[in-house]
């Protein structure tokens, strides 16, 4: 009932689905550079997918009686439980684990838009990221061959490397069709697809997320509002399953397609991501990114648009 409620919804997934949350500013004024942090939330988003992958991230749970259960004495103790008994031991002291099988599709994932219903994809062998600036599509690799995470420098330099592109906005920008009507945006994907854009949709699709990189302030709290929930939509994928948008001083906020999952899964990456990137910060002010020649490394998508697609 869940997927179908989401998935077969036909209105744009823009207000009327996709939700915002925003990052509080990092404690540390000079920390709140766009490159620098942009490029913090990357590593530590990359660090939350390997932990999700290795089986390690700590269960997460409802805590009834948090003085008894929320304690390092109970978690060394129920780790001595056998798993198959382990719940029980969790029950008597009023800590419910919940269900994190939507875990999964926070990477690589995307929404695809399908006549009547659309369809969720994941695609965990995506080793890039998705870059959006100026509503123009951006990718690189963040995850090596072996599944290590790329050297922060790298990421450092392949980022500066996009925000130092002067390209204009292009002429016809496609993130505004994922705000379209759903039935609508199915079959101009579908020509897209047929004017020989599948290996670019592809990338966009099974990138584990996208980085929404704006060249302007947040200048106060109701802008803020807007620029995340929505914006102008040029600078957007909002198909999706998250994206962290970056305003140019800095602030942050993911906005996230629904239909995939709740916003527990969500709330706990956001807050995994700020308490990483604030307190284990894998570039500093002083850093300087790595000499890599970012030209070749960072491939920026290019689509072929007849007069069709141009005036959809």
């Amino acid at each position: 009932p869940w997927f179908d409620m989401y998935l077969c919804a036909r209105e744009s997934i823009v207000l009327n689905f996709n939700p915002f949350m925003s990052f509080t500013s990092d404690p540390r004024p000079e920390y709140n550079n766009q490159l620098l942090r942009a490029t913090n939330m990357t590593v530590s988003a990359m660090r939350f997918l390997k932990t999700i992958r290795a089986g390690w991230l700590e269960p997460e749970i409802f805590h009834l009686n948090p003085a008894k259960s929320d304690t390092q004495k109970f978690r060394k103790l129920i780790r001595l439980v056998p798993s198959s008994l382990s719940w029980y031991g969790a029950y008597l002291v009023n800590a419910y684990p919940l269900d994190m099988s939507q875990y999964f599709r926070l990477f690589n994932s995307t929404r695809i838009p399908t006549l009547n219903k659309d369809e969720l994809k994941t695609d965990e062998k995506g080793r890039h990221l998705l870059v959006l600036h100026r509503g123009n599509f951006y990718v690189f690799d963040v995850l090596d061959k072996d599944g290590n995470i790329v050297k922060a420098s790298e990421i450092h330099a392949h980022l500066k490397h996009i925000l130092s592109d002067s390209c204009p906005a292009p002429e016809f920008p496609l993130g505004y069709l994922t705000s379209e009507n759903r039935n609508t945006w199915a079959l101009v994907r579908q020509k897209l697809l047929d004017n020989g854009n599948e290996e670019a949709l592809k990338k966009i699709d099974s990138a584990v997320f996208c980085l929404c990189l704006d060249d302007f302030p947040t200048t106060d709290p109701i802008q803020l509002s807007h620029n995340m929930l929505h914006g102008s939509g040029m600078n957007r994928w909002f198909d999706k399953s998250f994206s962290i948008i970056m305003t140019a001083d800095g602030t942050a906020a993911i906005n996230f397609e629904h239909s995939w999952g709740d916003g527990v899964a969500v709330l706990r990456f956001q807050n995994e991501v700020f308490k990483d990137s604030t307190e284990r910060p894998s570039v500093l002010p002083q850093s300087a990114p790595a000499a890599v020649d970012s030209s070749t490394a960072v491939q920026k998508l290019t689509f072929n648009l007849n007069d069709s697609l141009k005036a959809a």
